[in-house]
This record gives structure tokens, C-alpha cells and sequence, in this order.
């Protein structure tokens, strides 16, 4: 059998574990990314928390980045959650980039899973506007740096760049 009620996945299942992440039943409850289970089971009591699976994790992706290959030749996995697709040369056989944007999102919901998807001139810059859930469309490189100004910094995530504007303030 499945799962039933809200979910979230943390490193570990302790009361000082963090939150990694939630489902929508689970954020609809007040759940966040970064809480402790102990918080977030004060806000949903019948929140379920799981430990990360991280073998199963890369199992996953390594089948999302098999299923992509459909739309591209060049797909590389990016980091434990991150899928890079270069489109570019695809966009004439799919009738631009709305219609493979579609195909991809419908798809992984055909395939039980959901993403955020970006595009931009560079890899990075389409992750970074992934990551904080923007699905902006940049076709140009001198859209780019008016775009990115906007952004904040946790878009860097874990990264050395990241701790130290963090430490400055």
C-alpha cells in the first residue's frame, strides 16, 4: 500500500532532524522546508516524516534523465535533484519551446513526479530560476543579467559563494 496523509522527508526521523522538504498537504498544514519534525508535528499531528532515501533518490533520477533523452540528446544530472537539458537544437522538431516545456512537465506527471523547469542562455542560470520556482523563458543573453538581480541568494544553495554572502550579511 501507499502512503496516506501528509508527507516530508528529513535526514533523519528524529525530533531535531530538519525538514528537507514537504508535500502540498503537508505545506497546506504550515509545514516548511528547514523546520524541526517536532514543529512541524505541532502544526500537522498526522504528518508522516521519512527518512531520505538517497540510493532510491539517484535511482530516480537516473530514470527521469533516461526518460529525457526522448527530448534531447544532451541531458546531464546536475547535483541530487537537478536534471540540465540542452533544447536548443530540439526546438524545431518539437514546434518550439512551449510545446517541449509541455511535453517534458506532462510527461513527469505521466511518470508520477513533478518539477520545476526554467530556461536560459546558461546551465546555471537555469537552475538558479528552477531552484526558487521562477519558470521564466529567457531566449537571450541580454535579458539575462536584468533577470538574475532579482534572485536571492539561497539560489546558490550549499556553495562556498553561498556561506560566505550569507555570513556578510
Amino acid at each position: 500500500g501507499g502512503i496516506s496523509g501528509p508527507l516530508a522527508v528529513t535526514e533523519n526521523v528524529t525530533t531535531k532532524g530538519r525538514l528537507l522538504l514537504g508535500d502540498a498537504a503537508a505545506h497546506a498544514s504550515g509545514v516548511r522546508p528547514g523546520m524541526t519534525a517536532a514543529s512541524a508535528w505541532a502544526l500537522c499531528a498526522n504528518l508522516i516524516i521519512m527518512p531520505r532515501a538517497p540510493l532510491a533518490e539517484r535511482h530516480a533520477l537516473e530514470h527521469i534523465a533516461a526518460w529525457a533523452c526522448q527530448f534531447t540528446s544532451q541531458v546531464s544530472i546536475a547535483g541530487a535533484a537537478e536534471l540540465l537539458l540542452e533544447i536548443g537544437g530540439s526546438l524545431a522538431l518539437f514546434g518550439g519551446i512551449a510545446p517541449i516545456r509541455t511535453k517534458i512537465g506532462h510527461g513527469l506527471q505521466q511518470l508520477g513526479y513533478s518539477c520545476r523547469m526554467a530556461c536560459a542562455p546558461t546551465p546555471l542560470a537555469a537552475q538558479w530560476f528552477a531552484r526558487t520556482g521562477i519558470s521564466t523563458c529567457l531566449d537571450h543573453p541580454d535579458n539575462l543579467s536584468r533577470a538574475l538581480n532579482g534572485l536571492p541568494v539561497q539560489v546558490l544553495q550549499s556553495t562556498e559563494a553561498a556561506l560566505a554572502l550569507e555570513r556578510f550579511g
